[in-house]
């Protein structure tokens, strides 16, 4: 690598990791429509091919890789560090009572109010979109151009997760302790595949 290459390579720094946006368009809870909501971490998922073996393509007993099927890694799984209103919780509740009726037990003791059916598939998926930022680039900071605190970002990937569904909610704990961090919970999602936009 050349010294200019080093140099701007060097220049731009490392990704923050903490810079990152998750939102859900449908089922949204803010004024804007969207379920913008804090987490403490959220793990994208790989994608890789799967492959066969192809004997003799070109040379007599040499075999090479060759993909069969693109797959997806699931699910997609993030974590979520929860407001004193619980307002993610409970969204996230509501969903899961679009996707299975029932899903938040009435708490009727008889008759058949209790029982669990699934609903179609096209009412409760929806696109998922995790936004990643970076701090502007020092000649945007240094001309003074910037009027908004979010001018402070800029947006370089948004990934985009095609007709995702929450498939768990994790468990909510809870401590006595005076130094216990503040209450989280785990959400894990599967989607059909998922695009990188700004690449």
């Amino acid at each position: 690598m050349s010294y200019e290459a080093l140099k701007s390579v060097l220049s731009k720094g490392p990704s923050r990791a903490a810079l990152y946006s998750v939102r859900i368009p449908k089922f949204g809870i803010s004024e804007n429509n969207h379920m913008n909501f804090l987490c403490d971490a959220v793990s994208v998922p790989g994608i890789r091919f799967n492959t066969s073996i192809a004997l003799g393509q070109e040379f007599m007993g040499t075999q090479r890789d060759m993909p069969t099927a693109l797959v997806y890694a699931k699910p997609l799984t993030m974590s979520v560090i929860e407001s004193r209103d619980y307002i993610i919780y409970k969204a996230l509740k509501r969903w899961h009572n679009d996707i299975c009726r029932n899903a938040n037990q009435p708490g009727i003791t008889g008759g058949n109010g209790r029982s669990h059916r699934m609903n179609y598939y096209n009412n409760y998926i929806t696109d998922l979109e995790i936004v990643k930022f970076e701090y502007a680039n020092r000649s945007k900071i240094l001309s003074g151009s910037m009027s908004l605190p979010d001018d402070c970002y800029d947006e370089v990937m948004r990934f985009t997760f095609i007709n995702a569904w929450p498939t768990e909610i994790g468990p909510l704990q809870y401590s006595s302790m005076p130094d216990a961090p503040p209450v989280s919970f785990d959400i894990q999602f599967t989607y059909e595949s998922y695009n990188v936009s700004q690449v």
